[in-house]
Order: structure tokens, then C-alpha cells, then sequence
């Protein structure tokens, strides 16, 4: 049916124009430029099947497309200085009268929100006013065929009608046995390749970015460091507590890693978590609020949430979970169903895309380590070669560097007009010939136990012992290699006069 076609029969049910629909990113707690980027996208892919299912267009919420403006809303509770961080953490208690009448004069017309990952805060506010939403988040299950996501509604029947859509724990079992499966059976298996680096009985410890709301407690960006009685007391219940930093991790988290390496049975790890997850090895994950806890669940490992977990994934009883959705929401009879109370549908037709996994994925580029159960992915990311392909590849150089060359052009013509050039040394100008630093240890150990008349048996828990303890003494300070070899020599050597050799790396 044509947009205007739509319209009248809209005016034609109502005898006049139904409210508007409204879709917005969170428009309260994130900074402008951050809403915008994502509500382009849930403009894009919602408007077309909710216009189809009842005739209504949706409507961009923000200071772009309104006269509503964040700064007057806050100003009207007191709240003076607005933070132009991309999250801005408020207390929706101290949100007034005014603030709330403020927000409702631009949402007159409004009949309902369609929000993209909305703050609790904002929700609360919302609910306030008198607005019906629909909150709508990533998934936090992410080893699917697609990317899924999640809905909630502070109306008790939209929410009714949106876990009608709601998908069963039991495929994430499934996708989860699957996954194991392949580890050690399938096209990509790593698991002999990675349990041979793992400890038994270990934990695993999920990081998270420095700035997201997720992590935010009134106002404080949570890590680790807030939670050290916890990392303690996995340190003392587990023969190993490995800590995975996250792989889109900005700013400097040198104080986190210290932190961890000041622990003699805690170390940084870089395999991928799913893997991690396959491996009977760990035996408990847990995070502030990484949605890796809960997908640890489907791999049956013990799990906790230090802090809570974004969003939270069940059934229709638990007043906190949202539903689980799976492609269907860009189908009109989604949305025909979904709004029956407000709308009168016009087609419940099921639209959907062939073959839908990895569309809304690839159509986002929202991959989190699909590369390590999707075929495709890991080839399209060069990472699975015949032995025909890997011989050819590691032969001809020009293959490496071809896809780079105007990369490298511009990089040569930089260091041409510069006067000083700085480079990273190891895993960059000079390589590892070691999958991780501490790997030299085992190398070295042989050697070092003969130098030294056996005083030394175990040069790895000897090195790594002198560079915690130093590292205690003075206070998470950068420890230089004199250092180390020095308490080395104190503790082992006392009465050594052979000297320990040094090493050129860690």
C-alpha cells in the first residue's frame, strides 16, 4: 500500500492523525553526536516495516530534529554544569516538576518512544511522564547465527506481546554445544592449541572499556580496581585467575595491568574469550557487567555479576528481564503485533531476510570475535587458509604488502619530512619469536638452573616472583631489569657469586 494510502486510512479510522511515533537513542544521558550515530541506522531499518504493519511513519527524537534541548532540562532541576563526555550520569531522583513538564511539552504528540538503549535513568523518567516506550539493546548473547536484540516496554501489554517473540534458553544451549564442538571437532579448532597454555581450575576475570555506561555507578566508571576484595578472593579460590582486557579497550589501563601482575597466580590474557569459554579449564567467569557472564551460562560455567549486568535476558515473570528477539523485528508482522493496542494493523505479512544469519551483523558491522565461530567472518578476515594458500602467502611478500601500499606510501612520505621518529620495539619494529613474554622464562630455565649450581630450578616462578616483589615495594612504579635481576640475587643467589645473565626482553 503507498505511503499516502497509509495516511488516509490512518485519518479515515481516527478522523484525525494518530500521535506520532517517535525513535530516539538516549537522548538524556549521551552526548548528541553519539545519538545520532546510532539513531540514523534505527531510523534506516525500522521505518519501513512499522509503516507497512500500521500505516504510521516514525519520527527522529533529538536536538537535531526538536526544539528539546538536554542543557534547559537539566537547568530546570539545578543541574547546572552538563558534561560533554559521551556518557553523563544523572540521578533521576533529582530530576523536578519543571524538568518533567519541560520533557512532556515536546512529547504532546508523541504516542509512543522507540528507544535504542535507553539508561535506566531515562527510563525512569520516561515512566514518569506519562510516556510509553519501548527500549530496544544489543543482545548480550553474541555467538548466535546473527546478532539479536532486546526489548522491554514499560507498558504491561506491549511487554506482554513483545515475549511472544521471546526466544528459548535452550538455543543458546545449543548454539553454545555447537561451538564446543567445533573447538576440537570442527573447521577452526583451537582447542589443543589453547588448552595447553591454560591452567586447570582457573578463572576467568572479563575487562571492559574505561568509559561506558554500563560500567557507570553514580557517576564513576568502574574497573577492577573497585572490586579487589573480589579479585582476592578468586586469586586465593582458584589455582588461576586470568584477566581478558577488551579488544576495542582506549586510554591507558596500565594501573588495571599492574594491578593484575602484582598477583603471582593472575596474569593478562589474549585468547579469544570464546574459546575460553570452550574450555573446561575455567571454571568461573565473572565481570562488572560484561555480557560474557551471561553468555558463560550456555557453556556451563559458574558465573557473577560484580556489578549488574546491562541487560538482562528471561522470561515474561522476571520484571527486569527483556525480551530476547531474533530478526523478526524488521518484519511488519513484528510490529503488528506488537502494536495492536495503539494501531490498527494493516499487515501482519512475515518479511524477513533470506538466510538470515550474520545480516544484521554484517549490516552493522557488530562482529565481538564472530571470527571465531563464523566461517565467513574469519575468511573474510584472511584467517583460514588451504595449505596450498598459506604456502603462497608466507613465499610472496608482495601479497602481504599490496594491500597496504598507499598505506605505506603515506607512512614513508611522513618519516621522510619528520625529525624525530619513535617506534614501539617489541611486536612491532623487533618480533617475538614467542607467543607471549613470559614464555623466554621456559627457554631460559635449563640454562639458568646449570649456571647456577640448581639454586635455580624454576627461573620462571623465580623471575616472576622478583618482579612482583618489587613491584609491592614501590607501589606500581615501572621495575627495570637491574631490579628484578637484584631480588633474583637476594632471595636465590645470597651466596652465588655467579652472575644471573640478563634478558632482552619483559
Amino acid at each position: 500500500m503507498h505511503i499516502k494510502r497509509l495516511k488516509q486510512h490512518n485519518q479515515n479510522t481516527s478522523g484525525i492523525y494518530m500521535k506520532k511515533i517517535f525513535v530516539c537513542a538516549d537522548f538524556l544521558m549521551t552526548k548528541l553526536e553519539t545519538q545520532e550515530y546510532h539513531l540514523k541506522w534505527v531510523d534506516d531499518l525500522l521505518k519501513r516495516p512499522i509503516l507497512w504493519a500500521v500505516g504510521q511513519e516514525i519520527t527522529k527524537f533529538s536536538e537535531n530534529t526538536s526544539k528539546f534541548r538536554r542543557n534547559k532540562f537539566f537547568s530546570l532541576s539545578d543541574t547546572k554544569n552538563i558534561s560533554e563526555e559521551t556518557h553523563y550520569w544523572y540521578n533521576e531522583n533529582n530530576i523536578n516538576a519543571k524538568s518533567i513538564a519541560y520533557l512532556k511539552s515536546h512529547f504532546s504528540q508523541c504516542n509512543l518512544v522507540i528507544g535504542y538503549e535507553l539508561s535506566y535513568q531515562t527510563r525512569a523518567i520516561l515512566s514518569r511522564a506519562g510516556i510509553k516506550y519501548i527500549d530496544m539493546w544489543l543482545h548480550p548473547i553474541r555467538f548466535m547465527d546473527d546478532n539479536l536484540y532486546s526489548f522491554d516496554s514499560n507498558s504491561i501489554d506491549i511487554r506482554h506481546k513483545l515475549f511472544s517473540f521471546n526466544l528459548s534458553d535452550k538455543q543458546y544451549f545449543l548454539s553454545a554445544d555447537r561451538f564446543k564442538i567445533s573447538n576440537y571437532r570442527g573447521w577452526n579448532k583451537k582447542e589443543n592449541e589453547y588448552d595447553a597454555k591454560l591452567i586447570d581450575n582457573s578463572a576467568l576475570f572479563i575487562g571492559q572499556t574505561l568509559t561506558d555506561k554500563a560500567v557507570c555507578q553514580n557517576g564513576k566508571m568502574l574497573n577492577i580496581l573497585d572490586f579487589k576484595d573480589n579479585f582476592k578472593k578468586a586469586c586465593l579460590e582458584y589455582a588461576h585467575v586470568y584477566y581478558s582486557r577488551h579488544p576495542m579497550l582506549r586510554g591507558d589501563d596500565s594501573s588495571i595491568v599492574n594491578y593484575i601482575n602484582s598477583y603471582d597466580n593472575a596474569s593478562i590474557i589474549e585468547i579469544p574469550s570464546y574459546y575460553l569459554l570452550c574450555s573446561t579449564k575455567i571454571k568461573k567467569v565473572f565481570s562488572i557487567s560484561s555480557s560474557v557472564v551471561t553468555e558463560a551460562k550456555f557453556f556451563d560455567k559458574e558465573t557473577e555479576y560484580l556489578f549488574q549486568p546491562v541487560v538482562s535476558i528471561g522470561t515474561i515473570e522476571d520484571k527486569n528481564a527483556y525480551s530476547s528477539v531474533f530478526g523478526e523485528f524488521v518484519s511488519p508482522h513484528f510490529w503488528s503485533e506488537v502494536l495492536s493496542n495503539l494501531y490498527t494493523p494493516l499487515s501482519s505479512e512475515k518479511i524477513q531476510f533470506f538466510n538470515p544469519g550474520t545480516k544484521i551483523r554484517d549490516m552493522l558491522g557488530l562482529y565481538y570475535n564472530s571470527h571465531t565461530f563464523d566461517r565467513v567472518d574469519m575468511l573474510f578476515k584472511g584467517g583460514v587458509h588451504t595449505k596450498e594458500e598459506s604456502n603462497k602467502k608466507k613465499n610472496n611478500s608482495e601479497n602481504l604488502l599490496s594491500p597496504n601500499k598507499i598505506l605505506f606510501s603515506k607512512f614513508t612520505t611522513a618519516v621522510e619530512s619528520a625529525e624525530v621518529i619513535s617506534f614501539d620495539v617489541f611486536d612491532t619494529l623487533i618480533e617475538r619469536p614467542v607467543s607471549k613474554p613470559s614464555a623466554v622464562f621456559d627457554l631460559m630455565s635449563g640454562h639458568v638452573s646449570k649456571i647456577t649450581s640448581g639454586k635455580i630450578k624454576d627461573f620462571k616462578e623465580a623471575r616472576i616472583h622478583a618482579k612482583n616483589h618489587v613491584l609491592r615495594k614501590d607501589e606500581f612504579e615501572e621495575i627495570t631489569l637491574s631490579q628484578r635481576y637484584d631480588e633474583i640475587k637476594k632471595c636465590f643467589l645470597s651466596a652465588n657469586k655467579n652472575r644471573v645473565p640478563h634478558m632482552t626482553t619483559s
